[in-house]
Formats: structure tokens, C-alpha cells, sequence
């Protein structure tokens, strides 16, 4: 059978037009129809009918068992909240609660015209107040407000010292003292200023009184010369007596055994053998480029020189020595290396020594060059204290001219 079309619902087979009938899609469907409409019949039971809706939505007698818990009325009395409020109650009157929280009755109190709507009913009553107990403020009590923001009765009684200022009185006391304070502090800044403040003053001789620690005093020289930048001697006191005076120095420094610049150069110019003619005049001092080309001249010639050396070197002869062990079996093939940058094409073998290791001599013979890093023992017998032992090969490597 092929593949045909299906239903939506119950999945029935729907031939083709070009198919011809087919009993068993027939005999499927029919199936299941019969299948589908027995499930129904099997469940009609499940269903309520009209009448039985109808019966249990007019029900008041709670057929579902629901509990007061269940909907959140645990906690409420199942009768009226408030009941027995007075049918007369004063005008004016303010109703309580008795003391089963639901009754309302008329408290007796009411609210007059110098009672604020917001006030606090008590029964504890006050009489006048002292400085321990609370109580009722006279007319006559005057009141004191301390640091913490509490107030108290003041006893008049008794006469005392402390004095009280109004608020314009206590500003004005406070703006006296910061003005005060600012002149004090001016004054003190002045005197620390003059006190720090180093000064100078010329004078004829040292005075012997009212003397300034912090004035230097300038005294005439007297073989000061006009046009002199040295023409006074300088003192200053430690203590402000005669005895306190110090002499601070003056101006004149003797460079007598000293060079100037001009002979400076001069001896460094011919510490450096330049000639005499390479300067412009007998007596003039050479220029500081002239010393940077001669320096330059110095270190060219210096460079010249290391390069010749180098080009020596690189054309003499080099000698190594180079050690190693001879195998423990007579061999032709005995290898070595030469000294790392070596050509062995340009290396030569001068001589090979080898250790006797019966007498710990050293002989030559023993060992030959066999071809350009190898070496090999000269008999093929009789090598008896030369297998194991200590070699020597004294090299040559000659310059790339020869």
C-alpha cells in the first residue's frame, strides 16, 4: 500500500483520486473511529450535567469543607466589631474603648477651645517644679537652658555670681574678643618678623650700646681706595653686649699664587705639543675650537695606530696546544680539536708528544699527523704504557698571506 494523506484529528487515511479502493485503508479508519468514540462513551461518566451544576453552585452550606484558616480569618471574631455606642453622646465628647477593646463608651472629657486637637490626655496630675522634681513652671520662675539643650527652674532666692547675657549681648562679647584675638596675633606675627629680618647699617666705629643682634654693622676700612669693591670690614653680635661681637670677614680674596685663565690655557697648550704658530698671536690665548680639532687629531692618530696594530696580529703566526687521551687499542684514527676560530685547512701540525704512563714521560715519535684533525700511533705494536695515556698536539695556524 502506498503512502496516502491523513486526517488531521484522528489521523484517517485519504486516498488519492488516481488511487484505486483500498479495504484495508477502509478497515483502518473504521477502526479507528470505533476506538475514539468508545473513549468517549468510557468518560461520559466524568462529565456534570446541567442539573448537577446547577445543585452545587446554589449550595450555601460550604460542600467544600473550607476552613476559616484557609481564607485568613483566624484571627477575627466571628460577631459584630464595635457594638454599644451610647445613642446620646455629649457634644464635644471623646468615646473609648472599655476594657474589652470592642465596647465604645463616652470618656467624659471633651475638647475645648484652649485644648489643641492634638493633645495627650493623662490622669497624672503636677504641682510646681523644682530643680528634682517635674512639675508645673510659676509665672515668676525665670529659666536657665544648659549645654545639653535641658532646662531648669533658677532659684531667685539666693544671690550668685554667675552672670547671663541675652543673645545680642553674648554676639557683641564674641565679636570684641575675635577682634582682639586678630590685633594679638598681628602683633606677635610683627615682632617675630623684625626678629627674623637680617638688616645692615654703616657706621663710623662698633657701637658699645643698644646693640641690634640682627643688624650686620659695615665699619670704613682705612686703606679702602676709591672705586674699591672692598672697602668695608663686616661684623655682626651674638649677644648684644661688647663682648659679642663677630667678625664676619670682608671681600678681598688673595689670588696671587694663583693662574689665571689665560695662563692655564696656555700651559695646557703646550702640554699638548701644539706649536706656538697655531696660534693667531704670540700672546692670545687659543680658542676652544682650536683645543676640540687637536683632541680630534689626537684620537684620529690614536685609532690609526690600533688599526696598524690589529693588522699586525691578524698577519702573525698562532701556536696552540691542545690536550686529549689515546684510545685504548693501536688506531691510525685518532681525532682532536683545534681552537674554536681556527681554519684546519690553514693549521699545521709542528709536533705530538706522547706520556709514557709506566714512567710518566713524555715522548715524541709515538704519535704522528695522519691527515688535517687526526693523529695515529706510528708501529702497530709494542704500545705497551701508550694506550689510555695522555696526548699533546703543538699547533700552528699560519696567515691567510702565506
Amino acid at each position: 500500500m502506498d503512502t496516502i494523506n491523513l486526517t488531521t484529528n484522528l489521523k484517517l487515511g485519504k486516498p488519492n483520486i488516481d488511487e484505486k479502493y483500498d479495504v484495508q485503508v477502509q478497515n483502518m479508519n473504521m477502526d479507528l473511529i470505533d476506538s475514539s468514540i468508545k473513549k468517549l462513551q468510557d468518560a461520559d461518566h466524568n462529565f456534570a450535567t446541567s442539573e448537577n451544576l446547577q445543585e452545587h453552585t446554589g449550595n450555601r452550606n460550604n460542600p467544600h469543607g473550607v476552613t476559616k484558616q484557609q481564607i485568613g480569618l483566624d484571627k477575627v471574631v466571628n460577631r459584630q466589631q464595635i457594638y454599644g455606642i451610647p445613642g446620646v453622646v455629649t457634644a464635644g465628647g471623646i468615646p473609648v474603648f472599655d476594657g474589652s477593646g470592642y465596647t465604645v463608651r463616652d470618656s467624659g472629657f471633651t475638647i475645648g477651645k484652649s485644648v489643641p486637637p492634638n493633645a495627650v490626655f493623662t490622669d497624672t496630675t503636677y504641682g510646681i517644679a523644682d530643680e528634682n522634681v517635674p512639675g508645673i513652671i510659676k509665672s515668676s520662675d525665670s529659666i536657665q537652658v544648659s549645654s545639653d539643650g535641658t532646662a531648669s527652674v533658677v532659684d531667685e532666692s539666693h544671690s550668685h555670681d554667675t552672670q547671663y547675657y541675652t543673645k545680642s549681648d553674648s554676639l557683641k562679647l564674641n565679636n570684641e574678643f575675635l577682634t582682639e584675638s586678630k590685633n594679638y596675633t598681628d602683633l606677635k606675627i610683627a615682632e617675630h618678623t623684625a626678629d627674623s629680618i637680617i638688616q645692615r647699617q654703616i657706621v663710623d666705629r662698633l657701637p658699645t650700646s643698644n646693640i641690634n643682634t640682627n643688624i650686620i654693622y659695615l665699619v670704613p676700612k682705612a686703606n679702602a681706595s676709591s672705586g674699591s669693591n672692598d672697602n668695608y670690614n663686616e661684623y655682626i653680635n651674638l649677644n648684644g653686649e661688647t663682648t659679642g661681637w663677630e667678625f664676619i670677614g670682608n671681600t678681598y680674596i688673595d689670588l696671587a699664587d694663583y693662574y689665571n685663565k689665560s695662563e692655564t690655557n696656555r700651559i695646557f697648550l703646550l702640554n699638548s705639543n701644539i706649536s706656538q704658530n697655531n696660534e693667531n698671536e704670540i700672546n692670545k690665548v687659543p680658542s676652544s675650537a682650536l683645543l676640540h680639532y687637536v683632541l680630534q687629531e689626537k684620537d684620529s692618530q690614536i685609532q690609526n695606530l690600533q688599526n696598524e696594530i690589529n693588522e699586525i696580529n691578524s698577519n702573525l703566526p698562532k701556536y696552540a696546544i691542545v690536550e686529549g687521551v689515546t684510545p685504548d687499542a693501536i688506531s691510525r684514527n685518532i681525532s682532536y680539536n683545534v681552537p674554536t676560530g681556527w681554519n684546519l685547512h690553514r693549521t699545521i701540525v709542528l709536533k705530538v708528544q706522547c706520556q709514557n704512563l709506566s714512567n710518566n714521560s713524555w715522548y715524541e715519535n709515538i704519535l704522528e699527523p695522519v691527515y688535517a684533525g687526526r693523529i695515529g700511533f706510528t708501529e702497530a705494536d709494542s704500545m705497551d704504557g701508550y694506550l689510555n695515556a695522555p696526548f699533546r698536539v703543538y699547533l700552528m695556524q699560519f696567515p691567510i698571506w702565506l
